[in-house]
């Protein structure tokens, strides 16, 4: 069988010198096949690029050679711009027999001259092929070159008011670098420790916490700071005369290696923040010299190091990194004042100032939601209109602040948020309208340069006066923490302005206005690095709204360098009014959406593909297109003009027919335990691979499509051992010239639309009799948690299976307590660790219930949930039990008859600790009763019960 592997990776850039290559190669050692890799990504003209390449697993080397073909050797062709791997014979002649397996290939090869090459394998019929581009190395990742000398007045010192920031790169051996300017040291050293540095002095410095600095790859929980312009990590230092070999004796960032004397002027201070470490040398003058020099050194706790220069006076000096082995033999300085300010990410221009009557606030009733990229360094964002805030800030607790003031927020247990891929327990909240991460701020100016400074989120940076009137508050939920600024005035006006921050703890950040009569102000997001050099501000208002606009192209290919990331995660696309394009809506699931149970098996064989009629008059759509019966594929895909057997998962097969890929990857359903099956429903056809596994794996991977009969496309993942794939829509006219993939798991989340019920159906004997039977009903709660909006599914069994359950001993009338291990559910935006179980098919949660004659009056007295409330007992026959999971608490009511009446009732309660309430029911004899949710206020004076089963 042949496979093919195609990793497509392309990158443009500027192109420059070559170097000679160089190559090598050997066996990967073990029993576990690697995958496919290639480092780094995106090589230059100075890298070594180093690749692995998975085989069989074999005995032995030399068994692997005589299967293969003789010995794996690489040959170059600079003129072709091709490396491919080869066998060259002749085959050894005999094969030990000792068992020392293999299996896999590793190896490197460069530098490359710049330009597009082709790394090219071949054995076995398995095919990789991977196009690189080499662009030129111009200084700004190479762990040896990150480091200039100044050395006299033609060659001077010309970084001031500039700030470097060094990102290790993925292998954390080398670094990527970008330069931008700056008006002021990007970490204000007000209320550092002053180090006390005398001439030629070093001090030691201990991280406090469990915190760890890096270079190089190699962690420290501390450094030494040299009075010098330095910091070494393994020793300290004294040398002054900034030569290249003291400074690249040592592991060493170079800040300004120069002979400083702070025993002379100024001071060198210490300030440890939450996420980095700052060490500012301030009005520092040269030794022997009245000059002086301020700069910063930033050791962030994930790696990255910035050096920022405010007024220098020295000429000469050192700047860079040091790995420590000595000066490079083939060291060129870099000249760092040429480096480009890097691509800066479409996350810094989320800000926006407004500036007065002609460019005046205009967010009033709005909201913007910042949603963080795979790698949390960027956003994405969406306005839509609200009508009030989204969290209601009644309960919350008020904040103390005056005018100028902050004050520090703990979040409540173990819950933190993130902002740029940093997390937090805490942040301060400023009166003027923002939060900060890693200090508190009373900045009042709302400069850019201000709002910049430091890590922020600004809702409204203005010179408000809470102190002035109105209030501060704050309020953790179970998935954010929201502060909200009500009713507060700017400072010398007695206008107010009602807004609001909600931090979500998956990294979700929202701002929302309510009523706003200041004009001026910034609103945004701040990564703490300056006002970028190339920034312009966004308009807000002219962000697409909360409907997704049609996706360009709803296609995602996961590589080993871009590995699967969909599990546990669904997928809504809905077309456009035309047909010809869809939108598209991302949530979290636990379980897959249609229950596959009582579908039927597809025998489906491996590579093979089977017929499936759509019964009745009902049909599917693609693109505009409707069709009446479909093709399953085994390898993860349905198509509908003609069967498909390819397993190759190449975009120009994905594309070469309309297809819907819910993994199009080589998957072989003949294994034990797997199954791929279909079922209609009264809405929609859903095809379900189980538990199937990779061609010559042993994980398996769980998936479904489905397909609305309104033209709607779900597709959902669990559990996936997959990490490559293509998942997505085609309409079968071949791969799109412009086509770039779509990052799916960065599609806007759905935000179901409250539902305008009660949340409640009584049913009425023979004159509205009970009609839920073989059904669940979901309640998930609104963005406020007052209410909720309910989804219906039929089911065959309990989403829950109550064996292994805990008996509550419930008999006639009565009720127990049950109290959750560790964990709280959420009912009407309210928190419990513990709730009562009545006999009689309810959960109360102020007190015990014992009421058995099922009111609308009695069930709406207290906070409940009703499953089956009816006069029900358990003395006789039948069980309740109780089962604490890790996501969900379940009670299950199994062939409980009502008092009197031997008709056996099974139902479930379910209660995520996410706030979803679920209620499912099987066989219910019991015709009278009442079903649904009481926020314990009492019968609404205009009640109307909900008909589930029609609006649901």
């Amino acid at each position: 069988m042949v496979k093919i592997t195609s990793c497509m990776m392309i990158v443009f850039v500027f192109c420059g010198a070559a170097f000679g290559v160089d190559f090598e190669i050997s066996w990967i050692s073990g029993s576990t096949r690697p995958d496919f890799s290639r480092t780094p990504a995106d090589p230059t003209t100075n890298d070594r690029i180093e690749f692995v390449i998975p085989t069989d697993v074999f005995r032995n080397e030399r068994q692997a050679e005589s299967y293969l073909g003789g010995t794996p050797t690489l040959v170059i062709d600079t003129e072709q711009r091709r490396i491919d791997l080869k066998f060259q014979p002749p085959v050894p002649s005999t094969v030990p027999t000792t068992y020392d397996p293999v299996s896999g290939l590793e190896g490197y090869f460069g530098p490359l001259e710049e330009g597009t090459w082709l790394f090219y394998v071949q054995f076995q019929g398995v095919i990789y092929i991977d196009s690189l581009y080499v662009s030129v190395y111009t200084g700004g990742s190479s762990g040896d070159n990150l480091t200039e000398h100044f050395t006299s007045d033609e060659d001077a010192f010309d970084l001031m008011y500039e700030s470097i920031l060094f990102t290790p790169t993925s292998s954390g051996t080398s670094y990527d670098v970008r330069i931008q300017e700056i008006s002021e040291l990007p970490t204000d050293p007000s209320g550092g420790t002053d180090l006390n540095l005398g001439d030629d002095a070093f001090k030691f410095v201990k991280l406090t916490g469990s915190n760890a600095v890096s270079i190089y790859d190699t962690d420290f929980t501390g450094f030494y700071v040299g009075s010098n312009g330095y910091i070494t990590f393994t020793e300290g230092d004294q040398d002054y005369s900034e030569s290249l070999q003291d400074h690249f004796d040592t592991p060493r960032v170079s800040a300004l290696f120069r002979d400083l004397n702070p025993t002379a002027g100024g001071q060198v201070s210490l300030k440890q923040l939450t996420n980095r470490v700052v060490v500012t040398w301030e009005n520092v003058p040269q030794y022997g010299s009245s000059n002086t020099n301020t700069f910063q050194v930033e050791l962030y706790f994930d790696g990255r190091i910035r050096l920022s220069w405010e007024h220098i006076d020295a000429r000469r000096g050192i700047v860079g990194l040091s790995d420590g082995l000595g000066v490079p033999s083939d060291f060129e300085e870099i000249d760092f004042s040429e480096l480009s300010g890097g691509t800066t990410p479409a996350s810094d221009y989320f800000v926006e100032q407004f500036t007065g009557d002609s460019d005046p606030f205009d967010l009033e009733y709005k909201s913007v939601t910042f949603s963080p990229n795979s790698g949390s360094a960027a956003y994405t964002a969406k306005v839509k209109d609200i009508s009030e805030l989204p969290t209601n800030p009644s309960g919350g607790t008020t904040l103390a602040l005056g005018d100028d003031a902050f004050i520090f927020v703990k979040l409540i247990g173990s819950k933190t948020m993130s902002i740029y891929g940093s997390d937090f327990s805490g942040f301060y909240v400023g009166s003027n309208g923002y939060l900060t991460f890693t200090e508190g701020d009373r900045d009042y100016s709302e400069s850019l340069v201000d709002h910049f400074d430091t890590l922020r989120v600004s809702s409204l940076f203005r010179d408000l006066n809470p102190s002035g009137g109105g209030q501060i508050s704050w309020k953790q939920l179970t998935d954010r923490a929201v502060v909200t600024w009500d009713d507060v005035p700017q400072y010398g006006s007695n206008n107010s302005n009602t807004f609001q921050i909600a931090l979500y703890f998956d990294g979700t950040i929202q701002l929302a206005w309510a009523g706003v009569d200041a004009r001026q102000g910034i609103v945004g997001l701040s990564d703490g690095f300056g006002v970028p050099s190339d920034f312009q501000e966004v308009d807000f208002s002219k962000l697409s709204g909360g409907t997704s606009p049609d996706l360009d192209y709803p296609v995602e290919q996961f590589t080993s360098d871009n590995p699967f990331d969909l599990e546990n995660t669904s997928i809504t696309f809905t077309p456009n009014a035309s047909g010809s394009g869809y939108s598209g809506e991302v949530e979290t699931i636990s379980g897959l959406p249609t229950n596959p149970s009582g579908g039927t098996n597809l025998s489906l064989g491996d590579d093979a593909f089977a017929f499936v009629k759509i019964a009745g008059s009902e049909a599917v759509w693609l693109y505009g297109n409707s069709f009446t019966s479909l093709y399953v594929g085994s390898n993860g895909y349905i198509t509908f003009t003609e069967g498909d057997q390819d397993y190759s998962e190449s975009l120009q097969d994905h594309f070469d027919t309309m297809r819907v890929s819910g993994l199009f990857r080589d998957l072989n359903p003949t294994a034990s335990g797997s199954q791929v099956s279909w079922r209609q429903l009264s809405d929609r056809v859903a095809i379900t691979w189980q538990n199937v596994r990779e061609y010559g794996s042993s994980s398996s991977n769980t998936f479904q499509i489905e397909l609305f009969f309104d033209g709607r496309i779900r597709l959902s993942w669990l559990e996936m051992a997959a990490q490559r794939g293509i998942v997505g829509l085609s309409d079968g006219g071949g791969v799109p010239s412009d086509f770039e993939q779509t990052d799916l798991s960065e599609l806007s989340g759905t935000t179901p639309p409250p539902i305008d019920d009660f949340l409640t159906e009584q049913f009425v004997s023979n004159a509205d009799p009970f009609d839920l039977e073989y059904t669940s009903v979901t309640f998930t709660p609104t963005a406020d948690g007052t209410s909720y909006t309910g989804s219906k599914q039929s089911i065959t069994s309990l989403p829950t299976s109550p064996t292994g359950g805990t008996d509550l001993g419930l008999s006639d009338d009565i009720w127990v307590r049950v109290t959750l291990s560790g964990r709280q559910v959420k009912v009407f935006n309210q928190q419990f660790s513990s709730f009562y179980v009545g006999s009689n098919g309810y959960i109360t949660f102020a007190q015990g219930d014992t009421d058995s004659s099922e009111t609308l009056e009695e069930h709406f007295e207290t906070m409940r949930i009703s499953g089956l409330y009816t006069d029900l007992t358990a003395a006789y026959t039948g069980s309740v039990t109780g089962k604490q999971l890790s996501n969900r608490v379940a009670i299950t009511w199994e062939g409980v008859p009502e008092f009197s009446h031997s008709g056996e009732n099974t139902f479930q309660i379910e209660m995520f600790y996410d706030g979803r309430i679920r209620l499912s029911w099987l066989y219910i004899p019991s015709p009278s009763n009442i079903v649904g949710l009481s926020d314990g206020h009492g019968l609404p004076a205009d009640f109307v019960e909900t008909d589930f089963s029609a609006q649901y």
